[in-house]
């Protein structure tokens, strides 16, 4: 469901952690809610989720306390509304490349006058009991976090006018696919590529409004925090992968001397 203090938080500049989850697995979102992650970025582009699967996990977030966003596949109105109407507290938009298409997520999340979202009493506006749709409406669009996610060579270009947009809570610097772009496909700390990064952390700081990036394996979150990011996350499958490694090569060392 809508969260109470997340947009607040990133208007406010206090910095959110979040788990990226990417398979069908309701048990790992619970377990980032108690271990005491803000949100959980449940990802319906690079992985394979569907609404029904998203609604799950959603539920799972809401038990323990959790916001829930939701990557979803295409900057497509109908897809945002299916998302957003299972009860996500809000999206991050891939491959953002103008104001124009940001525009165009935040009227597919808010609703009239802020937007053009479909009305209905859905699951996201508690089955119409707890509140009326007059008031869910205000209250969704004031609460629903929508951020983009610049990853391109045009949206580096473009990211002043994307940052301009009051509506948008914040920029996901996706530096894997903006490497690509710039033609150093993986090589994420090529100075080109650090360049367009620390350009958009300039218009974002500029418009005052948070920037995030994925702590890769082996980094920690605090150089982020340092650097004055205020979307923190870190990928389940890499908690995972380093955990086990880990474990497989103290057990392969053999018993303690």
């Amino acid at each position: 469901m809508l969260s109470e203090k997340l947009r607040d938080s990133l208007r406010k500049g206090t910095a959110i952690s979040g788990c990226t989850i990417s398979l069908n697995a309701p048990e790992l979102v619970e377990i980032c809610g108690i271990g005491g992650f803000d949100f959980v970025f449940l990802d319906a582009e690079h992985g394979p989720l569907s609404e029904r699967e998203v609604q799950t996990m959603v539920m799972a977030a809401d038990a323990v306390g959790m916001a829930s966003l939701v990557r979803v596949p295409a900057n497509d109105p109908r897809v945002i509304l299916r998302f957003m109407d299972v009860g996500a507290s809000g999206i991050f938009v891939p491959d953002i490349e103008s104001k124009e298409e940001a525009e165009k997520a935040i009227r597919a999340v808010k609703y009239v006058p802020l937007g053009e979202r479909g009305l209905s009493s859905t699951r996201a506006a508690w089955y119409g009991q707890k509140m009326g749709l007059g008031e869910y409406t205000k209250y969704a669009n004031e609460k629903s976090v929508v951020i983009c996610q610049i990853e391109s060579k045009k949206g580096v270009e473009k990211a002043e006018e994307i940052l301009s947009l009051d509506l948008l809570d914040g920029v996901l610097i996706g530096t894997t696919d903006l490497s690509n772009s710039l033609g150093k496909a993986g090589q994420r700390d090529n100075p080109e590529v650090n360049q367009a990064v620390a350009h958009v952390i300039e218009k974002a700081r500029a418009a005052r409004k948070a920037y995030g990036a994925v702590v890769r394996p082996g980094e920690s979150p605090r150089l982020y925090l340092s650097q004055g990011y205020g979307i923190i996350l870190g990928s389940g499958n890499s908690f995972f992968a380093g955990a086990a490694k880990q474990f497989l090569k103290e057990f392969k060392a053999g018993p303690q001397a």
